[in-house]
Order: C-alpha cells, then sequence, then structure tokens
C-alpha cells in the first residue's frame, strides 16, 4: 500500500486515503499511472492531480515508481490544481 495525503490548497486541510498498488508491476508503474488510479477513485481527471513527495518535490508522470523509490509503505501527497 502507497499511502497519499489529499491536501485541499484552498484551506490546507489534509485528508488520509490509502492507494493500493499491484505489486506484479510496481516496477513499471508510472506516476501517470498512479494518477489515473487516484483520478478514477476521487471522480476527476488525473491531469486536476499533481503527486509530491515531501512537500517540495513534484513527481513527474513518465518516471516510474522503482525510478523514485517508491515501494509498500511509501508516503505521498495529492494535490488538485
Amino acid at each position: 500500500m502507497i499511502g497519499l495525503a489529499i491536501v485541499q490548497l484552498s484551506n490546507a486541510s489534509t485528508l488520509p486515503w490509502i492507494c493500493s498498488i499491484n505489486e506484479h508491476n510496481r516496477q513499471t508503474d508510472t506516476i501517470g499511472d498512479l494518477k489515473k488510479l487516484a483520478a478514477a477513485k476521487l471522480g476527476t481527471r488525473p491531469e486536476k492531480l499533481v503527486i509530491k513527495r515531501q512537500q517540495y518535490t513534484i513527481l513527474k508522470d513518465h518516471i516510474t515508481l522503482e525510478d523514485y523509490e517508491i515501494a509498500d509503505g511509501s508516503g505521498l501527497e495529492l494535490y488538485f490544481q
């Protein structure tokens, strides 16, 4: 499980949210794939989402989870644009 905290930019409140990643293709999944999964669960478009790590690093859609060293138990932040 990779934890995504949803951050509302308008009022800076944070809501916990968990997004599971399939173990069989985790290494080749991209940040874009993760955004598509999150968007489907939230009922929005992936283009409206930004995933960050440690509040300052914006993760790029075409980079894989393995390249970012994201594994089970990793925490990420999901922002709405």
